[in-house]
């Protein structure tokens, strides 16, 4: 019996760790956070540094980014739908991008969400708003110089419209002025940005006069 015993424990050592090399080797799938990405391909002049926007009818492409333990990874193992203002657009294992047709929407605003479910049955939701063009519109862009800053993204823009303020969170220096569908020829807007530096000890102040000429 004594010739067994150190047999029967060798064996157990080894079971044990192949055991803890089999759960050594398993991914990871617990969410630790989803987000999402868009693009449009309306025209913009040559030169226009700001982010497309879309018009009604026109194409939008989106994406999730998955992240695990804060490591972007595969959508391959994860459920996805897509959701456009609370209706569902797709649905799928692996479906980590989607294009779409930009709707009209009297608020000019698509609510786009992606629900994403992990193997483990993880839910993890992203949420975004894509501004729609759904009138006469313009685009303008701040271009700042002299700043003591190395780089334009370190500054804040401020906009305001006729003065009515605005904010583009994704291009903090540019901004699209948009109209009603029924504003009548000659509306005139003053368009003014104020870019100051982080500390707050530099500003500058542009305003332009737009006016519309309806074709």
């Amino acid at each position: 019996m004594r010739a067994i015993k150190p047999l029967l424990i060798i064996v157990a050592v080894l079971a044990s760790a192949f055991a803890l090399n089999a759960r050594a080797q398993t991914a990871p799938t617990s969410l630790s956070g989803v987000v999402i990405s868009w693009a449009t391909d309306t025209y913009v002049p040559t030169g226009f540094q700001g982010k497309r926007l879309p018009t009604s009818g026109s194409d939008i492409a989106a994406w999730v980014i998955i992240f695990v333990a804060g490591k972007p990874v595969s959508a391959a193992n994860y459920t996805v739908q897509w959701y456009a203002n609370e209706e569902l657009l797709q649905s799928g294992r692996g479906l980590a991008a989607i294009s779409f047709k930009a709707p009209w929407t009297a608020d000019q605003i698509v609510r786009l969400q992606a629900r994403v479910q992990s193997p483990d049955g993880d839910l993890s939701v992203a949420r975004i708003q894509v501004p729609v063009v759904t009138g006469p519109s313009a685009n303008v862009a701040a271009l700042p110089y002299f700043f003591n800053v190395s780089d334009a993204s370190s500054l804040t823009f401020q906009w305001s419209a006729n003065g009515v303020t605005a904010q583009n969170s994704e291009s903090p220096d540019s901004a699209v002025i948009t109209l009603g569908d029924n504003a009548p020829s000659g509306t005139s807007i003053r368009v003014q940005v104020t870019a100051t530096n982080s500390g707050g000890s530099t500003a500058a102040t542009a305003y332009v006069n737009l006016t519309y000429q309806k074709i």
